[in-house]
């Protein structure tokens, strides 16, 4: 794992990160931060501020979420909790060396998850008999599996996102 010296953050591969976030080639970037230009001098103790409360490193807030303090339900087990989420343990084990490894999670998985976040909001609106939702998938799960009717769709205004209308 090596820092990046802009951002101060870890990353397995700094050239794809340099590349990527910083719009840098490794030869700039060593350039940029290379030993024999840097200069060094002693500085007073007290002109050294203290860190701000609240302010935490990359490193602090891993630290933090994997080795704090273990917040348990004892009232559920690993197995409810997978239904819960609708994981299998192979698929949580996943994510867990993921998130540690500090890679993201795959689309394969967020497609999923928006999937079905979709087919919740729909259930929750198939009562009524119009409906306005800023979520495709929502109006698409409504159009197939509640025999909603698509109306229009508004385009995106300023800060109002695009809307699709759908009545029954």
């Amino acid at each position: 794992m090596e820092i990046c010296k802009l951002c101060n953050s870890e990353f397995k591969n700094l050239n794809t990160h340099l590349r990527g976030k910083h719009k840098m080639s490794r030869e700039d970037y060593d350039l940029q931060f290379s030993e024999e230009d840097t200069e060094f001098k002693e500085i007073n103790e007290d002109d050294i501020l203290p860190k701000e409360d609240g302010v935490i490193t990359y490193k602090e807030r891993i630290e933090g979420i994997f080795d704090g303090p273990k917040q348990t339900n004892t009232e559920m087990i690993l197995g409810d909790y997978l239904k819960l989420k609708g994981l299998t343990l192979s698929e949580l084990n996943h994510i867990v060396t993921q998130f540690k490894g500090g890679s993201g999670i795959p689309i394969s998985q967020r497609l999923k998850r928006d999937q079905d976040i979709g087919k919740e909001r729909a259930s929750k609106l198939k009562d009524e008999s119009r409906v306005e939702t800023d979520d495709v998938l929502t109006a698409e799960w409504l159009r197939k599996d509640y025999g909603f009717k698509w109306i229009e769709t508004r385009s995106a205004r300023g800060t109002t996102p695009k809307t699709w209308v759908l009545e029954k």
